[in-house]
């Protein structure tokens, strides 16, 4: 098999979940987005509690991100025990950078701006509103001696923000696939639903 094949048989396996995540990333940007605004009008960007808001949209979010690798690790762990399908330990993380592209896009982009010219222009604003849930953090005033800057302003904090949902991903895929649990929390999942699939209806 060669790679061009392994890569086509893991991308259609597995491309629902990633659009899931990204999806996840989108939804709760925008609600993560619209609580750090009502904060930042209520108290102002300098205030303990936009700090709060980031935290706890970041937090949010990465659950939903491990609850759906988990998810899909469970999925596999049938056919893993049968033999069926390989385990391999990094396919949640492989399937996370997948959902992380935008933002490991926008992190090189802004790397290059900065080495050109200095600024990278719109950069810090397109992403925070894709890192909505963490919007509260990059957009905070941090002081450093006398000077006061935000994260958003450095091209680094895109990756940065990347690093907790590619190992949630991969370990929630690792756990999910081994039938253990990080928590007994799980966000709902909707039932099946009774209806023929396409594959189902062919046969």
């Amino acid at each position: 098999m060669t790679i061009m094949t392994k890569f086509k048989d893991f991308f259609v396996r597995y491309s629902y979940d990633a659009v899931k995540m990204l999806m996840t990333q989108i939804v709760i940007a925008l609600f993560g987005a619209s609580v750090t605004i009502a904060v930042s009008s209520a108290w102002g960007v300098d205030h303990f509690m936009m700090l709060v808001a980031g935290i706890g949209g970041g937090l949010f979010y990465l659950f939903l991100l491990y609850n759906t690798a988990w998810r899909m690790g469970d999925i596999d762990r049938s056919p893993i025990s049968m033999g069926e399908h390989a385990y391999r330990p990094l396919t949640g993380l492989w399937v996370g950078l997948i959902a992380n592209l935008p933002n490991l896009v926008i992190t090189v982009i802004g790397l290059i701006m900065t080495l050109v010219r200095g600024d990278m222009g719109s950069i810090p604003l397109i992403g925070s509103l894709l890192n909505g849930a963490y919007m509260g953090l990059l957009s905070y005033d941090f002081a450093a001696g006398e000077a006061v800057f935000q994260l958003n302003s450095c091209w680094w904090s895109f990756a940065l923000f990347t690093l907790p949902s590619l190992a949630l991903s991969a370990l929630g895929y690792a756990l999910g696939a081994k039938g253990k649990m990080l928590t007994k929390i799980n966000a709902y999942q909707p039932p099946k639903s009774d209806r023929p699939t396409r594959e189902e209806r062919k046969d």
